[in-house]
């Protein structure tokens, strides 16, 4: 479904007009419940495994991020369509080191539309631990800014006795193109107090 603006944009004055202006052409973004058409990387850089868990409560499956470890980063052979990163267990500032090392290659390789989602624990103790959820959430923010071409982040903290049920429907909503104007975001998920009987 398209809107006023967008009919007006793509008739031919619109067009027209566009063109004197300078204005470039917006991104025609994903949307609906449709998953990202290229492939999803992941990695944990705290040793937790419950974003594996929830990529596979979804049915993706996903191969292993880059890590740039030197001056020239290292290249995806095409375009991914999302990053999960798992910070669960990053307590340390050092830490964040392995958080910029995925991004660089995984930024400059994401597609249109294109996803990342960050896990961290809702929770710590301690100011350097403390510090360290604060930078994932500036970091956040900024390559949110950063981002082009309709790809989106955003960080997904997350409470000490969530299970990956607990998180699907985050992610689901997350990776599709719902979101599409949802980026730079965080969002805290916490146990499913519900029972099934």
């Amino acid at each position: 479904m398209t809107s006023a603006l967008e009919q007006l944009f793509y008739s031919g004055p619109g067009q027209a007009v566009a063109g004197k202006l300078g204005l470039p052409e917006p991104e025609k973004l994903r949307r609906g419940r449709v998953m990202p058409d290229g492939p999803v990387v992941m990695t944990s850089l705290g040793g937790s495994s419950l974003a594996a868990e929830v990529l596979d409560a979804l049915g993706v499956t996903a191969a292993a991020a880059l890590v740039d470890d030197g001056e020239e980063p290292p290249r995806y052979p095409d375009r991914i369509g999302a990053l999960i990163v798992d910070a669960r267990g990053v307590r340390e500032i050092p830490q964040l080191e392995s958080l910029r090392a995925v991004l660089r290659p995984a930024v400059k390789s994401l597609a249109a539309s294109g996803r990342i989602i960050v896990l961290a624990d809702a929770e710590v103790s301690g100011v350097e631990a403390n510090a360290v959820r604060q930078g994932l959430d500036g970091i956040n923010r900024t390559i949110g800014k950063e981002l082009r071409r309709g790809a989106t982040t955003n960080l997904v903290y997350c409470a000490p006795d969530v299970v990956a049920t607990d998180v699907v429907s985050t992610f689901s909503f997350l990776l599709e193109g719902r979101s599409a104007f949802v980026d730079g975001q965080s969002w805290t998920v916490r146990a499913s107090t519900s029972s099934a009987n």
